[in-house]
């Protein structure tokens, strides 16, 4: 298995045989860092748990609860926020600026034509989903993710554009065997894996919170998260039963990911 030497990454993987960390990886496992994006797999994770306690719907308008939204977001619904198929910028959250959600530029997109990523689309649901339960996010995370999984160094931070999550590599193995495994339930399960739809019926190739990677035996789920200096990609592969966590002190995500993948036996 070829790695970059130049790279320093923190790896490691699960399966039935146990975990696995690569090399020393499991000295550096405890190490904690900022997932950035990746923290959205959670993020959407407290938000199926709302829908499936009643607290929110996918076809809500997410005006209801953002008042503050523009009145053209007024077509934009909860479902599209989860799967990127708002149409909203795809620019990252404004810091330092309490106002950024009225002075929202219009979407490249109408709601539900186009699967685009977007920071402001998450940044705007995580801020639903406090409203919906009346507590925020990580309240919903502590008690129904991080404390059942075992994810005791795993927290929001406040950032300076928002709250962020914050994790090491064991703990986000943790996830990705729990994501791999089903560990928070069958129906639940379902739900996270389920990709979003376009308005004409396609499917897009991102399920609550996950990218959806094709392979031979059956799709992986995986996200990629990067802050300064520093690439998480955390995948779990239920058609293989394995899951893994690469942590790259680097700005290229293509070590981390070609890595991720392999450890997953993901391939086509």
């Amino acid at each position: 298995m070829a790695v970059d030497e130049r790279t320093r990454m923190t790896a490691g993987y699960a399966n039935a045989a146990g975990v696995t960390w690569l090399g020393d990886a499991a000295e550096e496992a405890e190490t904690v860092v900022s997932i950035a994006a990746a923290g959205r797999w959670i993020v959407a994770t407290c938000v199926a748990i709302l829908v499936r306690q009643g607290d929110l719907d996918p076809n809500l308008p997410v005006r209801t609860l953002l008042p503050e939204l523009p009145a053209w977001a007024a077509p934009i619904r909860l479902h599209h926020l989860i799967h990127h198929t708002s149409g909203l910028p795809g620019e990252a959250v404004p810091a330092g600026r309490g106002d950024w959600i009225e002075g929202l530029s219009r979407p490249e997109a109408e709601p539900g034509t186009v699967f685009s990523d977007s920071d402001i689309g998450y940044a705007c649901l995580a801020i639903l989903a406090e409203r919906a339960a009346g507590r925020p996010v990580a309240e919903i995370a502590q008690k129904h993710l991080f404390t059942p999984l075992g994810m005791a160094s795993t927290q929001f931070r406040a950032g300076p554009s928002g709250d962020e999550v914050w994790s090491t590599a064991r703990d986000m193995l943790r996830w990705a065997e729990a994501m791999h495994i089903g560990a928070l339930g069958p129906r639940l399960t379902a739900v996270l894996r389920q990709p979003g739809k376009l308005r004409d019926g396609a499917f897009v190739p991102y399920a609550w919170g996950s990218h959806i990677l094709p392979g031979e035996r059956g799709p992986a789920f995986a996200h990629t998260g990067r802050s300064p200096g520093c690439v998480t990609f955390v995948i779990a592969s239920p058609a293989t039963a394995t899951s893994a966590i690469v942590i790259a002190l680097t700005d290229d995500p293509e070590p981390a990911e070609s890595l991720g993948k392999q450890l997953v036996g993901l391939t086509g």
